[in-house]
């Protein structure tokens, strides 16, 4: 099950608890149950809050790491179409482990664009081009 179902279960349980003590209490008499209800809402109403705020971990996809060697051996002209077919790629992965690789791979095409000739690299990004867009142009060929 999901976080969400679980703790809406949880909730679920804990207001039909809540339900049969305001029950048992409202039969025992007024004064006995002033006592007991107020404390037992107080501490309701606070563990819901605690419920609704408290942070649900989070699956991080793994790191794989990207050999940066292949991409100091391509031509400008091949480093701008390995970053074009890494964006199509992108655009078609369907699970974590295939983005974490892709984006650690882009991180690395851009690292090394970017070493390589940093004013092209910056007249690049700012060109609005920069995610899809031809860096051979910029970086010549």
């Amino acid at each position: 099950m999901s976080p969400a179902v679980v703790r809406i279960v949880r909730v679920g349980m804990w207001l039909m608890a809540f339900a049969l003590a305001v029950l048992v209490l409202a039969s025992t008499g007024f004064a006995v149950a002033l006592f007991l209800f107020v404390p037992a809402a107080a501490a309701l109403a606070g563990m819901l809050v605690w419920l609704r705020h408290r942070p649900v971990p989070r699956a991080t996809p793994p790191t794989l790491p990207v050999d940066e060697a292949p991409l100091r051996g391509l031509s400008n002209a091949q480093l701008s179409r390995a970053w074009q077919t890494s964006y199509v790629e992108l655009a078609a992965a369907r699970d974590a482990v295939t983005l974490a690789r892709l984006c650690a791979l882009r991180r690395q095409q851009l690292d090394e664009i970017e070493r390589r000739d940093p004013t092209a690299f910056g007249r690049w990004i700012n060109s609005g081009y920069w995610v899809r867009g031809d860096s051979a142009p910029f970086l010549g060929t």
